[in-house]
């Protein structure tokens, strides 16, 4: 239901915009609305949605397929598993090796046509971040052999060195994808990587082999497998010579002069979990590491297919050419959080399920409490707010917000961790900043968007996380259950008027 009324708003963007801000101010009933809503474009957008969708579902799965089997064959080996964590923690970094190369491309080349692509230019591109990063990664593979004696952080380091050779290059293929709006062709690379290391896992769990470093070999395996796919899909761009590495290297300069200010918003939003994590990789051991970290890629794992709504949303938004920031705002807001809101009503049964299965990380598992609200206020930071400000090209309002979210969580760890040796109050502090990080980016917008709406949004969304929380940790059971479920029922009683008129658009374009 949430993508079909992104798609209402989509069909046509440059009036629809003035559409919904009649349907705010009630200048439009609700069945005049439904009438004059635009019917463009909507089967090509409901198609890239459903198909982004369909690919983050299948990495779900993946995700959930290893998060769950992973545990339960390493058993009481909490070491091991953890060695596993620590390099999946690592790993998620060597993204932001290109400095800002790629989010530039992604910004300066959102909404153009594939075939209006510069492709001499992009395979040019794809060829100078192959040979940088491979250059980086010696140099990091030597400082490691040189420096490192412990052999498992220095396979791991290696390893993670590798990865960002194979990742880097693919991230830019990827993104001429993505703001091509070629969606499917992506998703079919990110389909075949995850499912060749789900794969690969479940080949392993049932063989009972319980070596982190053939999970490592197997994961390096899924990238080197992404990247073929996708330079097969994309051959016209990689086999393009015409540029010179000169020039290649020259775009490159511009694109990261575009894109550092989105790169340091990313890697803030990276690093506002990252801090809390390595700081109890130093504190306390790499099987507390790992016991946590499964916690926290659970959370992450349910909200990973938000990231769908954004691959497809910023392509759409930025070639329509609207900037009616206050009916972006609320559509994208309206379908998107209320379900996610929701998800938090099955927390009681999933959690049984997997202590059930995972009996081991009963312990670590109980911190989902806080981390997941915390990882759907992040959701709503990144995929609502965020689009909206990339759109209007708020790029520095953004990454102000992010690294302003990022000292916070390094100053809050610090007291947690460092002063008072709390494990409980170092997870509380990533829902705390995450919360911040909200409403930081909401007061940026307030002054673009719709007061009323965005305080009707927050406050409900502040109102069901103290809830949850508190409940869920002090009494434990069906009790926290039943209070969730009816303050969520009172909840869209509250915005019953955002529901009515989703109800309205989706029925008069069925």
């Amino acid at each position: 239901m949430c993508l079909r009324l992104v798609v209402v708003y989509l069909r046509d963007m440059k009036w629809c915009g003035s559409w919904m801000s009649r349907c705010a101010d009630g200048s439009l009933s609700e069945d005049a609305a439904v009438r004059a809503a635009p019917a463009t474009r909507g089967s090509s957008i409901l198609s890239r949605l459903g198909m982004a969708f369909f690919a983050n579902a299948c990495t779900m799965v993946v995700s959930a397929t290893v998060i769950l089997l992973l545990p339960r064959l390493f058993g009481d080996d909490f070491v091991g598993f953890g060695w596993c964590q620590v390099f999946l923690f690592y790993v998620t970094y060597v993204g932001f090796a290109h400095l800002g190369w790629c989010d530039g491309f992604y910004l300066r080349e959102g909404g153009v046509a594939y075939d209006e692509l510069d492709k001499s230019l992009v395979g040019g591109q794809v060829r100078a971040l192959a040979l940088s990063t491979s250059i980086a990664a010696i140099v990091v593979a030597l400082g490691v052999v040189a420096f490192t004696q412990d052999a498992d952080s220095r396979f791991v380091v290696l390893f993670v060195a590798l990865n960002a050779v194979l990742v880097i290059p693919q991230t830019l293929l990827s993104y001429a994808l993505q703001v091509t709006n070629r969606i499917g062709a992506y998703s079919i690379s990110l389909i075949g990587a995850r499912g060749f290391y789900g794969g690969g896992v479940l080949v392993a769990f049932i063989l009972g082999v319980k070596d982190y470093h053939l999970f490592i070999a197997i994961y390096t395996m899924s990238s080197f497998v992404m990247l073929i796919v996708v330079s097969i899909i994309c051959r016209d761009v990689v086999l393009d010579f015409a540029a010179t590495l000169r020039q290649s290297f020259a775009e490159g300069w511009v694109n990261i002069k575009v894109g550092v200010h989105l790169l340091m918003s990313n890697l803030a939003v990276g690093l506002i979990d990252g801090v809390t994590r390595f700081a109890i990789q130093l504190r306390w051991s790499i099987a507390v590491f790992g016991k946590v970290s499964l916690a926290l890629n659970i959370a992450t794992m349910v909200t990973s297919l938000t990231g769908s709504a954004s691959v497809v949303l910023y392509p759409a938004l930025k070639r329509s050419g609207s900037h009616d920031t206050r009916a972006m705002y609320r559509v994208i807001d309206a379908a998107l959080m209320i379900p996610l809101f929701g998800l938090l009503c099955f927390y009681y049964p999933g959690f049984m399920l997997v202590a059930a299965w995972l009996p081991q990380y009963k312990d670590g598992l109980t911190y989902l409490v806080f981390l997941f609200p915390a990882f759907l206020f992040s959701a709503k930071a990144t995929v609502v707010i965020g689009t909206v400000m990339k759109v209007a090209r708020m790029e520095r309002s953004l990454a102000v917000i992010n690294l302003g979210s990022l000292m916070v969580a390094v100053v809050l760890t610090l007291l947690a961790v460092g002063l008072m040796g709390s494990l409980l109050l170092a997870i509380v502090s990533v829902l705390i900043t995450s919360l911040m990080r909200a409403l930081a980016a909401h007061v940026a917008l307030i002054r673009r968007a719709q007061r009323g709406a965005m305080l009707k949004s927050i406050g409900g969304e502040l109102v069901l996380t103290a809830v949850f929380c508190i409940f869920t940790w002090c009494y434990p059971g069906h009790w926290a259950w039943i209070a969730y479920v009816a303050c969520y029922v009172l909840c869209l009683l509250w915005r019953r008027h955002d529901i009515n008129a989703v109800r309205h658009a989706l029925a008069g374009h069925s």
